[in-house]
């Protein structure tokens, strides 16, 4: 199927795919090695294919440990995974389509942002510690750093926040 996302882990050592319903994870070393020996890539190495969206999954993350996976998509919903391939928690969206969903810097949070122009600020039990609010179109992109949230949207606008919410 199509591939809507890739991403390296912190490691280097495997990259994560997400596509129609699905994200796979794929050891970089396999990947090599096959070339090498055989010159192509005729089947490349997956070793872990995560399964449970039940529309497209438009992009997967790593956690900045490397140790967990986002994958958000078209149904509404954000999967936390570990690296098994066991859905750990699913937060929801009210069948909103998510755009975008990252990890706070020390993982123990995760941002997410949909259709209805709200940041979720949510903890790893699945439990929305805050709502960010203020855009007036769906927020397609938001990234971290330490100490701020920035979310742009269709609004034509972007929004640096606090993680107590304030702009």
């Amino acid at each position: 199927g199509r591939v809507f996302s890739v991403e390296f882990s912190p490691t280097g050592n495997s990259l994560i795919t997400s596509s129609d319903k699905s994200i796979q994870i794929w050891n970089i070393n396999e990947m090599i090695k096959q070339f090498a020996d055989s010159g192509k890539m005729i089947n490349p190495a997956e070793t872990v294919i995560m399964q449970g969206h039940t529309k497209y999954v438009s992009g997967a993350k790593f956690s900045n440990k490397g140790d967990f996976i986002l994958s958000f998509s078209k149904d509404g919903t954000v999967r936390l995974w570990n690296l098994n391939g066991s859905c750990l928690q699913i937060y929801k969206h009210n069948n909103n389509q998510i755009w975008d969903a990252c990890f706070t810097p020390n993982d123990s949070l995760i941002i997410t942002v949909c259709n209805d122009s709200i940041a979720r600020i949510w903890d790893k039990k699945g439990n929305l510690v805050n709502k960010l609010e203020g855009h007036e179109k769906l927020i397609n992109k938001v990234i971290i750093s330490e100490h701020y949230i920035l979310t742009s949207s269709r609004d034509k606008t972007s929004i640096m926040w606090d993680y107590s919410g304030k702009c």
